[in-house]
């Protein structure tokens, strides 16, 4: 097997990446020397098998890399689960690696015509070893979200296991393997856009049959998800093929038209039956109502109106989750939108748009110039459909970071459009490739400056506070919090955040868990010592103070929610009732409101008969037999319609 020098210089690109990520942890969250070992082990291994072409071994490298980063993540920034740092990876290890062998021996062709001579697996798909590996992983993440479909499905028409498909859809939103819609969503159409190349090259009657049922299953999986980002990224992977100047030449096959506009048709199709289908009667409000819509429109306004206080290079990285409160209330206003929707958002749901607001415009122009260098030269290249699978890949990915947030983090994607810009056939590590790249070189250095040297506007101790933190540090994070909620600048967000944190950890020294208690078993009897005490009524303290600033606030659904949390500490159950009203008025909708409500009531029938409050909560058998009463309630009113 050929490999081009780019490869060399791939590995020890991907391999100094791997080094400084396990170095970094190993210095900075002192992990042991264990995991560090054991994943630059997994990495180098699966490199190698990845060379020989053995999918297997590589595939199982690959997947302990993961683990190991997925544990990290999982352990010391709880909410990040497999979004963010997991698919960093996923996608450097496949993605980039098509990118920089996308004109090497290996990458060229997706068909290879010595198949039925040299036959190293059931399908010519898996001849290359990184297609192949995403197509296997995508189909078993599909196969996986129509069981948690029917599981889904399961619990809600209750104890019968029947098959489900479209018509009776009663759960959307699935999130497989990642646990989150949109992110599963990117992974499925990996899987549907290769087979979808596969289909309309295919010449075999059984075979295209074959292929044409497998990617009506990923047209069905992915319409599951219900993600609006994966249904425009799939459909810009369409349009991208469409526009390709091979599909207006005479010498065009009208079989290859034919099959790609059936295709596109069949994903369209099934996905907004699923999504809008008149059949669903108990569908989720989300599935057919258009209120996330709303809310998208107002973050992305809010998002602009921040950068427009900051637009040469923005307000700094990371900065977005503290700022963006204030401007979705101007953002609302703007749009003639309900209060109800500004919500606690962390990112803006649209990552090139956050790369402008954090960045500035010299960063947000450089991953336009770079995305138009690659696809020009993509367009004007390639003459054959086979060699546009790697940039339909890529595309989908840039398009659902466009109208969702799959990477977590505008930095990360921000560097894989640096890489992007660079793959001009591996060009940019030989000195003649180098003077045509130099422009882009100046951008990167652009974007370098823009980033490290106006740094955010906001002190750098509180920069790293609002990171979700191991257990044993909150104590540390809630005193950066406090202190940064002494910033004029800052108040309103650190205020806020400083409660929704500290307050799940007062609950935790003073009952025993981390949340408010809904059930007799969530009320625990512990010994608390001299020191929690302490720390106990400090907390509760500060959480009453920064409560008091969130009054002088216009008021919003969230500041009345925490307020009344701040009061129902104090024993203030009057004004923690008051709150509570003022903030279900204000948004109806969200559960963990109703259930301080809830509590609020219970601990003032506790206070005024001195009862214990687990006489005011249902047991946990109490709730499981209300909850089967009312699926056969729901059961008898179908049938009654019927």
């Amino acid at each position: 097997m050929k490999i081009r020098k780019s490869g060399i210089y791939l590995f020890f690109i991907l391999f100094f990446f791997s080094l400084t990520f396990t170095t970094s942890s190993y210095l900075f969250f002192k992990l042991s020397l264990k995991f560090h070992i054991i994943s630059i082990f997994s990495f180098v291994a699966f490199f190698y098998f990845f060379m020989i072409k053995q999918i297997c071994f590589s595939c199982l490298s690959l997947f302990i890399l993961i683990f190991l980063i997925y544990s990290f993540f999982d352990t010391y920034f709880g909410y990040y689960k497999l979004d963010g740092m997991l698919f960093l990876y996923f996608l450097f290890i496949l993605y980039i690696v098509f990118i920089f062998f996308e004109q090497s021996d290996l990458c060229l062709k997706i068909t290879n015509t010595n198949h039925k001579k040299n036959k190293t697996f059931w399908h010519p798909i898996f001849d290359n070893p990184i297609i192949g590996g995403i197509f296997l992983i995508s189909f078993i993440d599909a196969a996986y979200s129509y069981f948690e479909f029917c599981l889904k499905s399961l619990n809600f028409f209750g104890q019968k296991i029947v098959p489900y498909f479209i018509l009776i859809t009663p759960v959307h939103s699935i999130g497989g393997f990642l646990y989150q819609p949109n992110l599963n969503s990117l992974l499925i159409n990996t899987g549907l856009i290769i087979t979808a190349f596969w289909t309309v090259k295919q010449t075999d009657k059984k075979t295209f049959l074959k292929l044409l049922i497998i990617y009506v299953f990923f047209t069905f999986a992915a319409a599951l998800t219900s993600s609006r980002a994966g249904l425009l990224a799939v459909l810009s992977v369409f349009i991208f093929i469409f526009i390709h100047k091979r599909f207006f030449s005479p010498d065009m096959p009208k079989k290859e038209k034919y099959t790609l506009i059936m295709l596109f048709v069949t994903y369209i199709a099934v996905f907004f039956f699923n999504r809008y289908s008149p059949f669903v009667k108990f569908a989720h409000q989300g599935m057919i109502g258009d209120s996330s819509v709303d809310q998208r429109l107002m973050i992305w306004l809010a998002t602009i109106l921040l950068w427009l206080k900051h637009p040469f290079f923005g307000t700094g990285l990371e900065t977005f989750k503290f700022l963006n409160d204030p401007y979705q209330i101007v953002s609302c206003k703007i749009l003639k939108f309900p209060s109800d929707i500004i919500g606690n958002f962390t990112w803006a749901h649209n990552e090139p748009i956050q790369i402008l607001e954090e960045l500035g415009i010299f960063a947000f122009l450089s991953i336009v110039f770079m995305t138009i260098f690659y696809y020009i030269k993509v367009l004007k290249k390639e003459k054959n459909i086979e060699n546009l699978l790697i940039p339909s890949l890529i595309l989908v990915f840039i398009v659902q970071a466009g109208l969702s947030w799959p990477l977590r983090h505008p930095a990360l994607l921000t560097l894989f459009f640096i890489i992007l810009a660079l793959a001009d056939k591996s060009r940019f590590f030989t000195l003649k490739g180098f003077s045509k790249n130099i422009f882009i070189i100046i951008l990167f250095i652009v974007y370098i400056l823009s980033t490290i040297y106006l740094f955010p506007h906001i002190k750098n101790d509180v920069y790293f506070t609002f990171k979700i933190p191991k257990t044993k540090q909150i104590d540390k994070k809630l005193d950066l919090l406090y202190k940064a909620s002494q910033d004029d600048y800052l108040f309103w967000i650190a205020s806020s955040r400083f409660i929704y944190k500290a307050v799940p950890y007062y609950l935790k020294i003073t009952t025993g868990i981390n949340h408010i208690p809904l059930i007799k078993e969530d009320i625990k009897i512990i010994k608390m010592t001299t020191k929690d005490k302490k720390e106990a009524e400090k907390l509760k303290k500060e959480i009453l103070q920064e409560a008091k600033k969130l009054e002088k606030l216009h008021k919003i659904w969230l500041s009345e929610y925490y307020l009344a949390l701040a009061y129902l500490f104090d024993d203030n159950l009057k004004e923690a009732k008051l709150h509570a009203n003022k903030a279900i008025e204000m948004n109806p909708n969200p559960p963990y409101l109703w259930n301080l409500l809830h509590f609020i009531n219970v601990k003032y029938a506790s206070l005024k008969t001195g009862k214990p409050i687990s006489t005011f909560l249902p047991s946990k058998k109490e709730v499981e037999e209300f909850q089967k009463q009312f699926r056969l309630m729901t059961e008898k009113i179908k049938k009654d319609q019927k």
